[in-house]
């Protein structure tokens, strides 16, 4: 059945990559010691289910905790680049505007006239954003660079990226 091939699947992840099982383990038992976990930037979420009584309940907030440092710490990377974005382009004087965020990638309207600036702020950000929240994570997780930088080219881990859509409406 497809549960089970779910849960071979799930197995021999873990067994591949055991450090993961580790960390998820280590924020449920913070979490249960003092009702929070956080992301890379210190942002809390608290779970008030994570010490109840009711199976059901601290199950699911046991697998918030798992799930929330790695995607709330995702969106504080992303809300980081789009402010970065934002000032530079603003900074820069182009005609173009951030329009819209799709889970890691950034979308400019920008003129025709401007467009060809796009990748140069594409470039920028992506170095430094996406480097930093590397650093970040190995500081505070304690990763060894080389595992951290297999581990990326392993999952296809990419840096926020800056699409363009090329129009003529006025900004």
């Amino acid at each position: 059945s497809s549960v089970s091939v779910a849960r071979e699947y799930i197995k021999k992840y873990y067994e591949t990559y055991p450090e993961v099982q580790e960390y998820m383990d280590k924020n449920v038992a913070f979490a249960e010691e003092h009702g929070y976990i956080t992301t890379i930037l210190n942002r809390r979420r608290y779970f008030s289910d994570i010490n109840s009584t009711n199976k059901t309940l601290k199950a699911f907030a046991s697998r918030a905790v798992r799930n929330m440092p790695l995607q709330g710490s995702s969106a504080d990377i992303i809300k980081v680049a789009m402010v970065g974005v934002y000032r530079r382009l603003k900074d820069e004087g182009l005609k173009s505007k951030l329009i819209l965020q799709v889970h890691d990638e950034l979308i400019i309207d920008a003129l025709i006239s401007v467009a060809d600036n796009t990748p140069s702020i594409y470039d920028f950000f992506s170095s430094r954003y996406f480097f930093l929240s590397i650093i970040i994570l190995q500081s505070k997780r304690n990763i060894n660079p080389t595992n951290a930088t297999k581990a990326s080219s392993d999952k296809n881990i990419k840096a926020p990226s800056v699409q363009r859509s090329i129009g003529t409406a006025k900004m």
